[in-house]
């Protein structure tokens, strides 16, 4: 079997829900890693073909990546305390770039669905945790999604949740300049994201990221996706930037729903900052700063006068049987580019645009 530098492929990679890049698993000292092989950009090691100065600006253009890459990585690995798969090599061999991690031996998503509520609201805990560090080191993952969440038991035989793939990470001060740079998952996708692309104007920041965690934690919590109108539109942000409205499961906790619409605000501005959302989970009363022009307080006062429910009556409320997300599965991973392809969504880019007219 092939070996790339030092490891040892079980198999050949595979593309199979990657992007613009192929992966698998490699054997190296003894232990397995999840290996990812970037498709570009592309190193000229063979360059009989090309011209000198062809030759130098692709060299320039991998240095640049090398640099960017290196300094990021470095800064999510610095973000982790346990909760975020590191990078444990960033390297080039021959022509492609490569990245490990540790592999993880994951649980099935839907023995998740069923553990208690106590279980799921600390698996929310963990994750708002882990990104909320991310921020604060001002890198924005921009591709949230349950994709991206792995679920490991642990010797003590609890469940924990480990936040995946940084390859779409940018930071906050320096946004993808090209549209066709902003990667992710259309259902995950914050309306204000839409707007960028489709108008071409404007930059991402982490209350993208916010909005997908938001949805990530409905479904952690319920099994479920969070309701709008299906007949109507493919994606949240179809339904949110055509006035209507995303709907909270019934078996959501009282005291978690303003924070969960706090997160699923149509509007940026107003959506609630994790430093905010932390404090559901904290019970501190302290007010926080915030630089958005709502403050989360308004969501935590809503919060606090909810009344406190026992966890077993909380847990009695939970839905039965198969809590697999609702609807049919969609790729795990799409590129945005200048528009939505259409073989992705039920109306075309023009026609959704006729029917929701100015934004």
């Amino acid at each position: 079997m092939k070996t790339i530098n030092g490891y040892e492929l079980e198999a050949d990679l595979t593309a199979d829900n990657s992007g613009f890049s192929k992966w698998g698993f490699a054997r190296k000292n003894g232990k397995t890693y999840f290996i990812k092989e970037f498709l570009s950009p592309v190193y000229p090691v063979y360059a009989e073909l090309l011209t000198e100065e062809v030759v130098e600006r692709k060299k320039k253009l991998c240095s640049q990546y090398e640099e960017k890459m290196k300094k990021l990585y470095t800064t999510v690995n610095n973000c982790s305390d346990g909760n975020l798969v590191r990078i444990d090599q960033f390297f080039r061999y021959g022509s492609k770039y490569y990245i490990t991690t540790e592999k993880i031996e994951s649980v099935d998503r839907e023995l998740v669905y069923s553990q208690p509520l106590s279980v799921k609201i600390r698996l929310c805990r963990v994750l708002l945790h882990t990104v909320l560090e991310l921020h604060r080191q001002g890198i924005v993952h921009s591709d949230i999604k349950e994709d991206n969440i792995l679920y490991k038991r642990l010797d003590s035989g609890a469940i924990t949740a480990k936040l995946i793939d940084f390859d779409s990470c940018f930071r906050e001060d320096a946004p993808p300049s090209d549209v066709e740079e902003i990667h992710g998952d259309m259902w995950y996708m914050a309306p204000e994201v839409f707007r960028i692309i489709a108008e071409e104007k404007g930059k991402p920041d982490s209350a993208m990221d916010v909005f997908a965690l938001g949805l990530v934690f409905h479904q952690i919590l319920t099994g479920k996706q969070v309701g709008f109108d299906v007949d109507k539109y493919s994606y949240p942000f179809e339904a949110l930037l055509n006035g209507d409205t995303l709907h909270c499961d019934s078996s959501v906790p009282e005291k978690l729903r303003p924070m969960l619409t706090g997160m699923l605000q149509k509007d940026p501005e107003k959506r609630i900052r994790l430093e905010d959302a932390w404090l559901f989970f904290e019970k501190k009363q302290e007010k926080t700063k915030t630089q958005r022009s709502v403050s989360a307080g308004d969501f935590r006062k809503d919060a606090e006068k909810e009344s406190e429910q026992d966890m077993k009556s909380e847990r009695e409320n939970l839905p039965e049987g198969d809590n697999r997300p609702d609807g049919a599965a969609r790729p795990s991973k799409l590129i945005f580019g200048r528009g939505i392809r259409p073989e992705d969504r039920k109306d075309t880019f023009d026609q959704f645009f006729q029917k929701t007219g100015d934004l």
